[in-house]
């Protein structure tokens, strides 16, 4: 039996020594494999026609940062740009082919509601506080994203950009690294590690040690790095029609958590990601142009909704979630969300979610409610229904005293994520009740009645009756973003989860 599977090193070498050795050429080789995986993972999708991207600032940190390989598909002509999903584009703002890789936002301009969008986009990188300044025109657009390698396009940026410190460092340890990596090792580790091969050698094996490597494998192993950094340029500069390279002003650095391997289901915003797992009855961003009457649902269970009167279409300059967005004004603006909640009736629980803004009138502001015969200027209101009163606090509006505490004014003109709860209740008895305001609990208690939610009533959002009176008497001015409807409790952690998804750096999500 050989020196080595009896757990002893060759005369001279101590324990130490063997395991030093070992645990270097170990973490050679992992790093050549993942290296190498990583280098494939940057060039083989340009292969088969999708275009690649080396990122080269950081305005979309912390999900795709400098030295990130980035793959766009085409898109096709009749498809247009989603909002919430990364793209890369021509920028427009300038004419020598510079190419961004931010997110769109929403639109900028009318566009058929029966159809593709064909006017302008918003555009904005993750990082960035603010919107891009020129809308996106639809010939722009070069491709979205769909898979990320991450950090492997770090040496691409360093030659462009005349690093040459950091690439020749890089090379030179990757080369050693590689050298390291073909070694055989002379000798097995004490202990665990040589037990294990001894069990996977067979008696009849050569007991002599195995032979060193061949001279020239540090030369080779120089060549097979320039090798990698070629492919990268290559893939990176000249397959494809577009530059390989995309870049956007970067501003400041954003706390959005993200995975650095990310496939596109993952480019979605943090907050639309957050409310998708909780699958919702249905869920409207409102991010579509302005005059477009039809609403879109991410969830098919209500289905799309319609605008209707006096209500206007915004793009999200610092909005609650990156997109378009709904402004009411007064008493004949309001749209409706789905169909008849039908599956929600009886004594089944219900929760509606929003973001609003706006400023003290000397009125209550209608935000959301269940609306019977909704679609008329002077529906009634069904139970429950979710209001901003005269003095900016909170309140469920039919048949309860339920209320946020004075002394905490929310018509400051400040996006703010409102969530009401309506448990499922018993024949006879009050059903329970909470409001949540920017993650937090601010009110709970039971209805003033034993209800059930009717079961023709439909979501509306805007003006809206209460207290038994007509839609025109109530009116809403708020800003109203991103809303959606279960047919269930939404319990504390998931709404504190859905506002920190959105705003990361508040204080109650530290």
């Amino acid at each position: 039996m050989s020196p080595r599977a009896q757990d002893t090193a060759r005369p001279g070498r101590s324990p130490t020594s063997v395991w030093a050795e070992f645990c270097a050429v170990t973490a050679a080789r992992l790093y050549r494999a993942v290296l190498l995986t990583l280098a494939a993972a940057a060039v083989v999708p340009s292969l088969f026609g999708w275009h690649t991207y080396v990122v080269q600032s950081g305005s979309m940190e912390p999900r795709i940062s400098v030295g990130d390989v980035v793959h766009t598909r085409s898109l096709a002509p009749e498809v247009s740009p989603e909002p919430g999903r990364i793209y890369a584009f021509a920028d427009p703002s300038r004419s020598d082919g510079h190419v961004l890789l931010h997110r769109i936002i929403g639109f900028d301009d009318d566009g058929p509601a029966d159809g593709p969008h064909d006017g302008t986009w918003t555009s904005q990188g993750d990082a960035n506080p603010d919107p891009d300044i020129t809308p996106v025109p639809r010939e722009a657009f070069l491709g979205r994203a769909t898979l990320m390698a991450p950090w492997v396009g770090s040496p691409v940026v360093w030659f462009r950009s005349a690093a040459w410190a950091p690439l020749l460092l890089w090379m030179v340890l990757t080369a050693l690294a590689f050298g390291l990596a073909r070694r055989r090792l002379a000798d097995d580790p004490p202990g665990l590690v040589a037990a294990v091969r001894s069990l996977r050698r067979s008696p009849e094996d050569d007991d002599s040690d195995p032979p060193d490597p061949p001279h020239g494998g540090t030369g080779r192993s120089i060549a097979l790095v320039c090798l990698t950094l070629l492919a990268l340029a290559v893939a990176t500069t000249v397959v494809g029609s577009v530059p390989g390279n995309a870049d956007a002003r970067f501003s400041r650095s954003s706390p959005h958590p993200g995975n650095k391997w990310t496939a596109s289901s993952d480019f979605r915003h943090p907050y639309v990601r957050a409310v998708d797992l909780n699958t919702p009855a249905g869920f409207w961003l409102l991010d579509e142009s302005s005059g477009t009457t039809t609403l879109k649902s991410r969830f098919a269970s209500l289905g799309d909704g319609t605008v209707y009167g006096s209500t206007t279409t915004q793009p999200a300059t610092g909005g609650a979630i990156p997109g378009a967005h709904l402004k009411f004004t007064g008493k004949a603006g309001y749209a409706v969300l789905g169909g008849a909640v039908g599956s929600l009736l009886g004594l089944s629980a219900v929760s509606v979610e929003l973001w609003f803004r706006t400023t003290r009138t000397s009125t209550p502001q209608q935000l959301a409610g269940l609306q019977i015969n909704a679609t008329s200027a002077t529906a009634n209101a069904a139970f429950p229904s979710l209001q901003v009163d005269a003095s900016g606090r909170i309140r469920e509006g039919i048949l309860t005293s339920l209320i946020s505490p004075a002394g905490k004014a929310y018509d400051d003109g400040e996006w703010h994520h409102v969530v009401l709860t309506m448990g499922a209740g018993v024949a006879g008895f009050l059903r329970p009740l909470v409001i949540y305001v920017d993650g937090a609990s601010v009110a709970s208690g039971n209805s003033g009645a034993s209800l059930e939610v009717v079961s023709a009533a439909r979501w509306r959002i805007g003006a809206g009756g209460y207290d038994a009176a007509t839609a025109t008497s109530h009116q809403s001015e708020a800003h109203i973003d991103a809303v959606s409807a279960y047919g269930v409790i939404l319990s504390a952690s998931q709404v504190k989860t859905h506002w920190c998804a959105a705003r990361p750096t508040a204080s109650n999500c530290l």
